[in-house]
């Protein structure tokens, strides 16, 4: 029986080193959701510039989609040690491409659609949209990366762009 006993608390000590995340995994986990926002807009944005409308619409539909599963994703997760700066980054900036697919984009595709009605207005409009998305983009973006130099910086690791897309 303590043969039994030990056998099993071994098991169970080796199956919870096994699921531990090191620093390394939790800001690459991190860093992957966030990377596949902008890999998402940015099939929007060449659908848009080849002026693909119909391929940007299927291209924006997978980008909510995928949104909401980041969201929930990074929602599930917990705090490094006690540190969550960054997963809050993380979320801030999901979030903010979830709000950009379903408003500011639906937005414009709402001008793009009047193909022979558009107004100087909603050439305009549309403008005012791409540059404010513009605009908070950057701010979004620099915050989630102060959070992971901040977050390598506390973990020591070493921040390097190693993987082939």
């Amino acid at each position: 029986m303590k043969q039994f006993i030990y056998t099993v608390g071994i098991f169970i000590a080796m199956l919870m080193s096994s699921c531990a995340t090191t620093p390394a995994e939790y800001v690459e986990t991190l860093s992957d959701e966030a990377a596949k926002m902008e890999a998402q807009n940015k099939i929007i944005v060449e659908c848009l510039s080849k002026r693909d409308i119909p391929g940007a619409e299927a291209a924006l539909k997978e980008a909510k989609l995928e949104a909401d599963k980041s969201l929930a994703k990074l929602q599930k997760m917990e705090a490094f040690e006690g540190n969550d700066e960054l997963r809050q980054s993380c979320i801030e900036f999901v979030d903010f491409y979830k709000t950009i697919f379903n408003n500011e984009y639906e937005q414009a595709f709402d001008v793009l659609r009047k193909t022979e009605k558009r107004t100087t207005d909603d050439v305009n409009k549309l403008s005012e949209l791409l540059l404010s998305v513009t605009t908070e983009n950057q701010f979004v973006k620099a915050d989630l990366m102060k959070s992971i130099r901040s977050f390598c910086k506390d973990y020591e690791l070493t921040i390097s762009n190693t993987k082939n897309e």
